[in-house]
Formats: C-alpha cells, structure tokens, sequence
C-alpha cells in the first residue's frame, strides 16, 4: 500500500507527506529488519532531515539505523550507538525509543547515562504519558535492576508485564518478553523462561520480525526447546491450552471488557493478582493481547 501512495505523493509534489511515509515505511523495515529495503529509504529520510532541518526526521534516521545494527544489518553511517542523544523525554521519538536509549547505554558500559534517561523518565512523569509508555519506563526500569543485579528484577519484569497487557504496539510487548525470559533462564528459572520465550517468538514471527524471532529461536534452543523449522510459530504447550477454573473467570471477565481494578474487585483480590494471572496465560493461549482473549475463549471450546 505505502509504494502506492509514495508514487501518488510524487505525482503531486507533496513532498513532506511522502517523507512522512518514507519515514514511517523505514520504521517498519527496521522491525523487520529488512535492510535492503531500508537502506534507501534511509538515506532519503536522513537527506530530508539535513535539507530541511528536520530534527524529527533525523531521530527517525537515528532510531531506524540503531535497530538494524541491533538486528545485525550494516546500514550507511552506522547505528550501533544510542538510537538518540540524551534529550527532553516529551519529545515523541525519545518516548519512542526510550527503552533502547536505556538498553544501548548499558550495553556501552555507560550505566550513569542509562541512569540519567531513568531519572528523567521519572521527573517527567513519562509513565502516566499512556499504556505504551508505562511498559516502556517498567521494562527500562527492569533492565536496569538486571544489570545491577538487584534482589527486586524479578518483581519489575514482572511490573512491566503487568502494563504489557493494556500496551498496544506488540512489537514492544514482543522484546519485553524477550529480555524476560533471557533474565529467568540466567536465574536458572527454566519453566518460566520457556514461556516467555516462546510467547517472544510467537509474536515476532506474526509481526514478520525475523531477527527478533531467530533471537528469540536461539534462546529457545538453549533452554532446550526445539521448533519444527525456521519461521515456524512455538506454541506454549503441547495440545490445547488448560486453565484453572480461577484463571478461566479471569478471562471471561476480561474478555468482556473489564479492567483489572473491575475484575480485582468482583473476585476480592488484587489488580496485581489479576494482572499477574492474565500475563501467565496469555502465552498458554497464544495470544498477545486482550483484545484476542474472545477469540482464545472460543478456539478452547468456552462460549461464556
């Protein structure tokens, strides 16, 4: 679809709606990490961007080539530094590539400046910006405690899977099951990695983000699970998924609609425990999002 509007844009000169599009076509190339296709876009959107100056542009350049070289494609002028320079975190690409900012910091050795975008996330109230932005400060706050170490990683990764299951780019839910489940096979902890792993893997193959997925694969070889053949979708357990019948009026529940404070209050528990209970089954069903929980219900034979 986007060639075709590129073509249409260029047939009328619009040329910032046709960068806007080169833009956001180049997002999705990197996703999926599809260099060749990227590569020209790249160089168009960083064009653009020096033309024009266009710090918006330029970010997107910057973000884009850091998730390639993270996918492991060699892009023009690099990209294996931070996605973006240390900056006000209001700025939509900051937001945007918060987690990586974070995740390409500590990677550098640079703890304090990782630190520093955690510090400013927090003085800047980034996590009551929307449920996207909730995972995106959890999950940094999470990759933090696991590079220190910290006694209380385990109950942040699973803060951040709580936010996960209202967060709406699958993309973001898909890397955080990923460093989880890397983070649980170092504790050893091999059942739980097995499940985030493959709830990582699944998702990344939908979303046709195939080095995510090989990351995910290898991962998965590892704690010894084995995958039919490239490209394949892992299933979370063998044969149809089993839930408890406390699991199963959480579902029902929240496939209606009902949020965790909702349901939390109708069964007497809490919304930590609902939560809780909705990011162990999602990878058993399947599913990524409360949004296919009816659908789920109806493949187990649950009409409710």
């Amino acid at each position: 679809m986007v060639p075709a509007l590129l073509r249409e844009a260029e047939r009328e000169g619009l040329t910032r709606y046709g960068v806007s599009l080169k833009a956001q076509l180049l997002l999705a190339c990197a996703f999926q990490g599809r260099a060749e296709q990227a590569g020209e876009l790249l160089a168009d959107v960083r064009r653009w961007a020096r033309a024009y100056d266009s710090p918006h542009h330029g970010q997107i350049a910057s973000y884009a080539a850091y998730l390639l070289a993270e996918s492991g494609a060699a892009t023009a002028g690099g990209g294996s530094h931070a996605p973006l320079p240390p900056g006000p975190v209001s700025d939509v690409m900051a937001r945007h590539a918060y987690v990586d900012t974070v995740r390409a910091a500590l990677a550098r050795g640079r703890t304090a400046l990782a630190r520093a975008q955690a510090a400013r996330a927090s003085l800047h109230g980034l996590e009551g910006f929307s449920a996207d932005m909730r995972l995106a400060v959890r999950h940094a706050r999470a990759l933090l405690a696991a590079h220190d170490g910290r006694d209380d990683t385990g109950e942040l990764f699973r803060a951040a899977a709580e936010a996960a299951t209202a967060a709406s780019r699958p993309f973001a839910r898909g890397r955080l099951a990923l460093d989880h489940g890397m983070w649980l096979k170092r504790q050893r902890e091999m059942a739980g990695a097995r499940s985030q792993l493959r709830f990582a893997h699944d998702l990344f193959t939908r979303l046709g983000a195939a080095p995510w997925q090989e990351s995910a694969r290898a991962e998965l070889r590892a704690v010894g699970v084995r995958l039919p053949g490239p490209g394949a979708i892992a299933q979370a357990d063998p044969g149809r998924p089993t839930l408890t019948a406390h699991e199963l009026r959480i579902v029902r529940m929240a496939a209606r609609g009902l949020s965790n404070q909702e349901i939390a209050d109708q069964l007497a528990i809490s919304p930590r425990t609902v939560a809780s209970h909705l990011y162990k089954v999602f990878p058993r069903l399947g599913i990524s999002s409360r949004r296919e929980l009816d659908r789920a219900l109806q493949e187990l034979g649950d009409h409710t």
